[in-house]
């Protein structure tokens, strides 16, 4: 219960806001969008050193280009999903505070 005040329009207004039942905004569904985002960007991190790791056992460039293309700019593309959905989430919490 609200207490009341010397101010009858403080105490209407009040009431007219506790009338409404507006509902305070969660955050459950979009806690998904920040683990998921780790999540890429460690996978990331892993498939590029996946890709550096296979690249290094040969001096063949013609040998080391799948490693590049599969652990590299796979890799850099799966952390730049992970960092978009990580700064979404956190710019929808900055955004409701």
């Amino acid at each position: 219960m609200e207490p009341k005040t010397n101010n009858p329009r403080i105490d209407e207004f009040r009431t007219e806001v506790a009338d409404l039942n507006i509902k305070t905004p969660a955050d459950s569904g979009e806690r998904t969008y920040l683990l998921v985002g780790i999540v890429l960007m460690v996978v990331g991190v892993v498939l590029i050193l996946a890709g550096y790791w296979g690249a290094s056992g040969t001096v063949i460039l013609v040998e080391q280009i799948p490693y590049v293309l599969s652990g590299g700019f796979l890799g850099l593309g799966v952390m730049v999903v992970g960092a978009a959905m990580f700064v979404g989430y956190s710019l929808s919490r900055y955004l409701r505070f």
